[in-house]
């Protein structure tokens, strides 16, 4: 978020899943311009970060704020003591909704209101059409469900496409009085193909090479550095093509939950949800279609590379790569897995 330079970034309660201490040593360290209306201290009722933003763009001023669910419905299933313990809590949306955004309307007299919601789209709506003078509701727990942004009542919602493999785009133009005339966007899918960040790769090779720690289950603790250059010349190659020269493995790994990953929601509504699809195919993002979303059969399922890496780093380094709990959890995480359990999970995948 520092290497993006965002001009605000809206906390929500995920961010305070590795406590409010490292979260505070986040946005200092980076000069984040951190916003929530509703993270609150416990005892007295304080913000914790500011409650709003006032940005000014084309001779206009842009107030934003940001909004959370209340700590009972997150989704993320943290224990809700952790939380006190640390003096945290998420205040009544609306209430904190309706008072920060009467203060950038009467005290900062801002042209246009951006909400940038936590709580997803359903109770969102609910909260843009009961409070006024929202001119904008961006939603980011969308699941894939808004693709095009849309207008209800006075507000405009527009949403990302979940996860850090997606994004959102909004445009809107402007009356001489500050009142949007018109407005486009959409939401998409990030690919690792195009341009890239030098320095924001950096921070991802890095990353992925201090998460490389020996564990119970390595099979081998000298996996090769993947040097940052290489990213974009990798790419998946399925399991088929490692079936060539795995045989054994390959009928192994068949017999896993991970062989059938896909057909656990093939029948369901979330078939097509990027949110889903990113952990229940192989590639999702890199080989899926970056209009549609769609993905080849042939990467269905929770196949070699998504544990192991991309099959072109592996012809090139031969060897069983290293697959220690950060890698598991990056899709059995506390809102899809909460009783994932690392040691007593991994016996029911164990191929040889």
């Amino acid at each position: 978020m520092g290497i993006a330079q965002y001009d605000v970034v809206g906390i929500g309660e995920a961010e305070l899943r590795y406590g409010l201490g490292f979260l505070r040593s986040q946005i200092k360290a980076h000069d984040l311009p951190a916003v929530s209306a509703n993270l609150v201290y416990l005892d007295s009722g304080d913000y914790i970060v500011e409650p709003y933003s006032v940005v000014k763009r084309g001779g206009f001023k842009v107030g934003v704020t940001a909004v959370s669910g209340e700590l009972e419905s997150f989704r993320g299933k943290e224990s809700l003591k952790d939380w006190r313990d640390q003096n945290v809590t998420l205040s009544d949306p609306e209430t904190a909704l309706t008072e920060v955004i009467d203060r950038m309307r009467q005290k900062e007299k801002v042209d246009l209101v951006i909400v940038l919601s936590h709580m997803g789209y359903e109770e969102g709506a609910k909260l843009g059409e009961a409070i006024p003078g929202i001119d904008v509701w961006i939603e980011a727990h969308n699941r894939g469900r808004m693709v095009t942004p849309e207008k209800k009542g006075e507000t405009i919602y527009a949403a990302c496409r979940g996860r850090s493999s997606g994004y959102g785009e909004l445009y809107l133009s402007l009356a001489e009085e500050g009142a949007v005339s018109n407005f486009v966007g959409r939401a998409g899918g990030l690919t690792s193909k195009g341009r890239s960040d030098e320095a924001a790769l950096a921070v991802i090779m890095e990353f992925k090479q201090a998460g490389k720690k020996p564990t119970r289950r390595v099979r081998k603790a000298d996996q090769p550095v993947v040097d940052a250059a290489m990213v974009s010349k990798d790419t998946f190659v399925s399991a088929e093509s490692c079936r060539k020269c795995h045989a054994g493995v390959y009928e192994s790994w068949a017999m896993t939950g991970h062989a059938s990953a896909y057909a656990t929601i093939a029948e369901t509504a979330q078939w097509n949800d990027p949110d889903c699809l990113i952990c229940h195919t192989t590639g999702y993002g890199e080989m899926s279609d970056p209009e549609s979303g769609m993905i080849e059969p042939k990467f269905w399922n929770v196949q070699c590379e998504s544990c192991h890496g991309m099959g072109t780093q592996h012809s090139r380094h031969p060897g069983a790569a290293e697959v220690p709990e950060h890698v598991c959890l990056e899709c059995h995480n506390q809102s899809n897995s909460p009783e994932f359990d690392y040691d007593a999970y991994v016996e029911h995948i164990v191929h040889h």
